[in-house]
């Protein structure tokens, strides 16, 4: 997962952190809902918040 590590994954990083750690159908029905808006504005998105910050 050295990819990963680069700038624009890390959140793709996150969500694949807080998914492990959060296996709840609220946190995978919103990922699955948002990932493309929060990748597209990633500058809008605080790395270390929690998963459904907004």
């Amino acid at each position: 997962l050295t990819v990963l590590r680069k700038p624009r994954y890390a959140f793709l990083a996150h969500l694949l952190r807080c998914q492990e750690n959060n296996r709840s159908e609220s946190i995978k029905k919103y990922i699955d809902e948002h990932i493309a808006n929060r990748y597209n504005s990633l500058k809008t998105f605080k790395i270390g918040s929690s998963c459904v910050d907004a």
